[in-house]
């Protein structure tokens, strides 16, 4: 009797281990949503920052020749922008029509369409003049820059710089008579990608 009580207890446990083995499946279903956007950044060459800036660029005039041929200043990859789901263009906004005096002499403001050019794109090393820019700012379409793609994840873009040549007759406006002090004056760019 006892082994025929032992030999139901195994037979018991064996279809228990048997109907545990075999579980009942769970299927789940997993979505991926791929969202279209733009966004642009500082990137990496980006040097000066702070004071509530993401970067600062200085264009000098420091002789004759600066003042004849302009000046100019070269940020590698000083943007970087993402954009999923369609071409882009970048545009440059200047926060005032005017360049505005933050020394304590020279003429109040100067029009800055008279002094500053930007260009942005790739490899500007060689570019000698940019665009004027103004509170509606140029547009660069650079599809070129993505090989015709409509996405770009962290494309970094070189940004240019210049000071335009500036004239003997507007330099006497500027300086006004000031001596031996040096003037200076400033404007804020903002960046935005906009879809091409």
């Amino acid at each position: 009797m006892k082994k025929l009580i032992l030999s139901a207890f195994v037979l018991l446990g064996a279809s228990t281990v048997s109907n545990a083995q075999t579980p009942n499946p769970v299927k789940v279903k997993v979505n991926v949503n791929l969202n279209s956007f733009q966004s642009i950044e500082i990137g990496s060459g980006a040097l000066n920052g702070g004071n509530g800036y993401d970067d600062v660029v200085t264009l000098t005039y420091a002789n004759a020749e600066n003042y004849r041929n302009g000046v100019s200043a070269l940020i590698n990859n000083q943007l970087k922008v993402t954009s999923v789901g369609t071409g882009f263009k970048v545009k440059a906004n200047l926060s005032n029509i005017n360049l505005t005096r933050t020394s304590s002499a020279g003429v109040e403001t100067i029009p800055a369409n008279e002094i500053l050019e930007i260009e942005v794109g790739k490899n500007l090393a060689g570019v000698t003049s940019g665009r004027t820019v103004d509170v509606n700012g140029p547009e660069w379409n650079l599809s070129a820059v993505s090989s015709g793609q409509s996405s770009v994840l962290d494309q970094e873009l070189d940004v240019k710089y210049f000071g335009r040549p500036i004239s003997d007759s507007k330099l006497k406006q500027y300086f006004n008579n000031v001596g031996r002090q040096a003037i200076a004056y400033t404007v804020d760019v903002t960046y935005e990608v906009v879809p091409n």
